[in-house]
């Protein structure tokens, strides 16, 4: 029975109940009727049962061939298992030799691009600063030509 089927009992008053103080009710739950044996279902003697040392042999010898088969079913999973076992470790000594030599070429190549770049940017540097040089010279110029007198200017075009 559900705590809900329960309290709904407790409310039509179909279940016999008494208060607990505070705390809620004291349900009182009945004691199942016990079952009456049929005549068919009571014993009326003692039968001795004897059973010869064949028999118990013979019980314990299949009990101990199957066990024997079990356990060859067991031991033969535990090779498989094992095989299995040094394969995956062998796949994964391989794919761990396969990463470390990735990651040395990837490292080698990274030094080599980095001084590729190194080279380029002081390539860069300096046609900057020439260009620069370059400007500062047109300026200077410039200045010059703008200093001359007006008709310096006219007579040297």
């Amino acid at each position: 029975m559900t705590p809900t089927a329960i309290r709904n009992r407790i409310r039509r008053g179909t279940i016999p109940t008494k208060p607990n103080g505070n705390i809620g009710h004291l349900v009182l739950v009945p004691r199942p009727e016990p079952v009456p044996l049929t005549p068919t279902d009571t014993v009326t003697g003692t039968v001795p049962v004897t059973v010869s040392a064949d028999a118990l042999d013979r019980v314990a010898d299949a009990m101990v061939a199957e066990l024997r088969g079990r356990l060859s079913e067991l031991q033969a999973r535990i090779t498989s298992a094992d095989a299995e076992r040094m394969a995956l470790q062998r796949e994964a000594a391989q794919e761990r030799a396969q990463a470390a030599e990735e990651r040395a070429r990837l490292q080698s190549a990274l030094v080599d691009t980095g001084q590729r770049l190194a080279g380029l940017s002081k390539a860069r540097e300096a046609d900057l600063d020439r260009h620069r040089h370059e400007v500062d010279e047109l300026r200077r110029e410039l200045r010059e030509l703008r200093q001359r007198p007006w008709w310096r200017r006219v007579w040297a075009a």
